[in-house]
């Protein structure tokens, strides 16, 4: 696997050391352009589907970062390791990488873990949309497997997601124009209220309802309320944002339900019940009752079952509008929620609350 960069690094001169793990080290940035110049020349037919993906070099170059590359990793792999290649050929490569390369994952000690970024030309083809119609897997093989999460019908565009749909627009939004290079213009993205899921929405400061959200879809708009015409730039929405998801990163998981409840409440007073903070905030609730010792299923209240099922309603309902189709986080859900409802739903039945044949109905 390393034998490309060691056949360049080892001709160095001066010769090439690495004496802490420096990510920002040239030595490691020039690995990726390296091996793709191996494949340019050893795997011709991989470099033609390689070199028709998009780099936005035009863009990049004008990038404070893009220095580095420049005063660093150029002349490492040209100058001292005297690389027969053009510069502007590794730094089409460079660029094809930061704009078409995805997190690789492998099974370590049975848990997932990102051990690098890959390029798969074939699935660089698929275009964004947040509300996507696929989603991928990777293999233990080394491969990228798609499918359809909803029916494609015939003609219509197979895309994929670059963003993940957990955080709201008011965050996730610059995250394209800053690594990707462009603007999604995708349903989510041009409707304020984010497929009425209000995902962003916050209280109004002025008159405390929850319908405060972009006044058009433009990224730098400002925000507007529904009901008194109270307004705020967007850098205010974004600033109370990073500070309440900022108290959400740092509250202690070890918290007890109660905690989390309160936590919850206080973010539902300055935010819209369904923001994306409120819902991670749920989503780690409706985990705890049913998980933990002292609040495992069987030593649950009626009022807790009540509300982990409540939980996960609210969870669906919000997330099948933002990422329809099968998706793995429903079969998670869907799961947390079988438990109780069936607890719950022999209780009514077994009290006379509930005919069989409604039990049967509402199981279903």
């Amino acid at each position: 696997m390393h034998e490309p960069e060691c056949l360049v690094l080892r001709r160095a001169k001066p010769r090439v050391s690495v004496t802490e793990q420096d990510s920002f080290n040239p030595v490691y940035s020039s690995v990726a352009p390296i091996r793709m110049l191996s494949v340019m020349k050893n795997k011709p037919e991989v470099w033609e589907m390689v070199d028709k993906l998009m780099d936005h070099l035009e863009t990049r170059r004008k990038e404070p970062k893009w220095d580095f590359i420049r005063e660093n990793v150029l002349p490492l792999i040209v100058d001292q390791c005297g690389f027969d290649v053009k510069p502007e050929v590794i730094e089409r490569i460079i660029g094809i990488f930061r704009t078409n390369s995805v997190k690789w994952e492998k099974r370590l000690e049975d848990v997932y873990r990102p051990v690098g970024h890959a390029l798969c030309p074939l699935f660089s083809v698929l275009c964004h949309s947040c509300v996507n119609n696929t989603r991928y897997t990777q293999t233990e093989a080394g491969e990228m497997i798609v499918r359809a999460v909803v029916t494609i019908r015939a003609g219509e565009e197979v895309t994929t997601q670059y963003r993940g749909p957990n955080t709201g627009n008011i965050l996730r939004r610059l995250d394209f124009p800053t690594n990707w290079m462009f603007e999604c213009d995708c349903p989510r993205c041009l409707d304020p209220t984010e497929l009425g899921t209000h995902a962003s929405t916050i209280r109004c400061p002025g008159c405390d309802s929850p319908s405060m959200a972009p006044t058009s879809s433009d990224m730098e708009s400002p925000w507007g309320c529904g009901e008194c015409g109270h307004s705020l730039t967007m850098a205010e929405v974004k600033d109370l944002t990073l500070k309440l998801e900022f108290d959400l990163d740092n509250f202690s998981y070890a918290a007890s339900p109660a905690d989390w409840e309160l936590l919850l409440e206080r973010f539902e007073s300055v935010l819209h019940e369904n923001h994306y903070i409120c819902m991670k905030t749920k989503r780690i609730l409706l985990q705890i009752y049913g998980a933990r010792d002292g609040w495992r299923l069987n030593q649950l209240t009626r009022k807790q079952l009540d509300r982990k099922i409540a939980l996960c309603r609210n969870y669906i309902e919000i997330f099948s509008k933002l990422e329809p189709g099968f998706r793995v986080w429903k079969g998670r859900l869907l799961e947390e929620l079988l438990g109780p409802l069936t607890m719950t739903l022999g209780q009514d039945q077994e009290e006379g609350r509930l005919a069989k044949i409604d039990h049967l109905l509402k199981y279903k």
